[in-house]
């Protein structure tokens, strides 16, 4: 493969391990994305994101971010739809439930409802909801004045429960993300060793959990090292083949 632009949390996670380890980094060839610069040789590195996984109401486990896209959707569509067509200073606020069932459905009832709310006298808060199967959509006509910001706007009420105790999600996105990014690194883990760093999307477990995920766990790691970054920058190893590690230049 050839060079590519690294995006935004990439380049955070590859600032953070340069400070933390004290050297310089360069970009890989995507794989590996990044190289860290030691004195004894560079060090090949994949980055990869832990995405929350919640219950997808089939029994099974899917992204947080995947999941609530129906939902964030209809928002989004809504506004666009709608915005010209409500009046300067009025605003709606909607509350919808992820995983949304049968989402094209479910934005058409949810604009109807909408435009009735208009036709409504004004008040400053009107509130109504539309029952969507086994869940419901809020929403909340609002009058302020100087309200300015987009005129649909709305939060994802996650319905999904976390399917498994925390253990055995740890363990699912662990597996997941070692194995996907083996395969895509298989090069690189045949010409040398290579780091995974993982960082997270509004990831709930602890690094305690992490490391009970990985050594109590049939998960297959190629790995030489496996560090987490959390939000602050702060960089914690959750495996290390051997203590013996690279030096500064």
């Amino acid at each position: 493969m050839t060079d590519a632009p690294m995006r935004r949390d990439e380049v955070r996670v590859a600032e953070a391990l340069q400070s933390h380890f004290g050297v310089s980094y360069r970009v890989g060839e995507n794989p590996p994305d990044i190289y860290l610069t030691f004195e004894s040789g560079d060090v090949a590195v994949e980055i990869s994101t832990l995405s929350q996984l919640v219950d997808d109401g089939e029994g099974g486990l899917r992204p947080r971010r995947s999941a609530e896209a129906p939902a964030v959707k209809l928002i989004k569509d809504l506004n666009l739809e709608l915005g010209d067509r409500i009046p300067f200073g009025r605003h709606f606020v909607l509350v919808v439930p992820s995983p949304l069932t049968a989402p094209r459905k479910a934005t058409k009832a949810a604009r109807e409802l909408l435009i009735n709310m208009l036709a409504r006298p004004v008040e400053f808060k009107i509130e109504s909801e539309l029952v969507w199967h086994d869940s419901k959509i809020s929403v909340v006509l609002y009058t302020d004045a100087v309200w300015k910001n987009d005129k649909v706007q709305g939060v994802v009420s996650n319905n999904g429960r976390l399917g498994y105790e925390i253990f055995a999600v740890s363990r699912a996105m662990l597996k997941d993300s070692i194995s996907a990014k083996a395969f895509k690194c298989r090069k690189a883990l045949s010409l040398g060793k290579v780091w995974l760093v993982l960082q997270s999307d509004s990831f709930f477990a602890t690094l305690k959990d992490l490391h009970r995920a990985l050594i109590c766990s049939d998960i297959e790691n190629p790995f030489d090292k496996i560090l987490f970054v959390e939000r602050d920058g702060s960089i914690s190893t959750i495996y290390e083949a051997s203590p013996a590690q690279p030096t500064a230049t």
